[in-house]
């Protein structure tokens, strides 16, 4: 797979405008908003591309030949072109992309679905991953419920972005607390004195800002990730962006959380976990 440079980045543009899922992701790599890495098939004129965010997401898409799938592709899916040093969350465009990617994996993939199968010793776990859409009526029936000015907020600054731990946090997302202050927002919702959870833009694009959330964990299952969460969201509406939400399927605790803010699910969609 050939690195693209990073003066080059704009190439990748064109065909991820055509790419008709939540892709807010490659969009922060592309758009330079984050250092992330995008691999292609040809440097001069490239019509497929393998685009990396330091998150450990990825995107495949564009005009993907079978000489690339077979010969570059599949190496690195597998891990064994010395490319990738991490596991990393797959997702393609087009749709036909799952039945080739597929293939090309063979007995090397196992379905998180199939139960009777042993998935130990693959090098590929393939999932789902859902898309939701933000029904704004069901939020409002939701936030009736409760008070949110019964409830202390702080903006994220840069103390709280270098202060904030866990695998769902701001500075898993941004280069730095400067550009996350540029271009981002979060709240943390403090309890005696102490921040307990965080929601923030994981990415925002134009008009779109998909949230981020995570709850120390031993302040979890008190609902507290809702209720920043709601205060995010209710921020989106203030400033007419739309709130996004994606999550992987098996994930329940986002899953619900996302219903229960007024979050629908609108597609279901392959996600490949590629292992070390």
């Amino acid at each position: 797979m050939k690195l693209l440079p990073l003066d080059d980045y704009k190439l990748a543009i064109p065909k991820l405008r055509e790419v008709a899922i939540n892709n807010l992701f490659a969009r922060s790599v592309v758009e330079n908003h984050v250092n992330g890495k995008i691999y292609v098939d040809n440097y001069k004129n490239p019509k497929a591309f393998y685009v990396v965010h330091p998150y450990g997401m990825s995107l495949l898409y564009g005009d993907v030949s079978d000489d690339f799938l077979q010969i570059e592709i599949k190496d690195y899916l597998l891990g064994s072109n010395g490319l990738r040093e991490v596991s990393e969350w797959l997702q393609v465009f087009p749709s036909e992309l799952e039945n080739r990617i597929d293939m090309i994996l063979g007995n090397k993939m196992s379905d998180i679905s199939d139960k009777d199968r042993n998935s130990s010793g693959n090098a590929v776990v393939k999932h789902k991953r859902v898309n939701f859409k933000f029904n704004q009526r069901k939020f409002e029936k939701y936030k009736c419920k409760i008070n949110l000015d019964e409830y202390s907020f702080c903006e994220v600054d840069t103390a709280l972005y270098n202060e904030t731990n866990g695998s769902v946090v701001p500075n898993k997302f941004w280069n730095n607390a400067s550009e996350f202050a540029l271009h981002g927002v979060g709240f943390s919702l403090i309890v005696n004195g102490q921040a307990v959870a965080v929601a923030f833009a994981s990415f925002k694009h134009d008009e779109m800002l998909e949230l981020g959330m995570e709850t120390k964990s031993e302040c979890r299952r008190r609902g507290f990730a809702c209720i920043v969460s709601a205060k995010l969201v209710e921020y989106c509406l203030e400033r007419e962006l739309e709130p996004i939400w994606s999550c992987r399927q098996g994930n329940q605790g986002s899953y619900n959380l996302a219903i229960k803010l007024g979050f629908e699910p609108i597609a279901i969609l392959p996600y490949y976990k590629l292992l070390i």
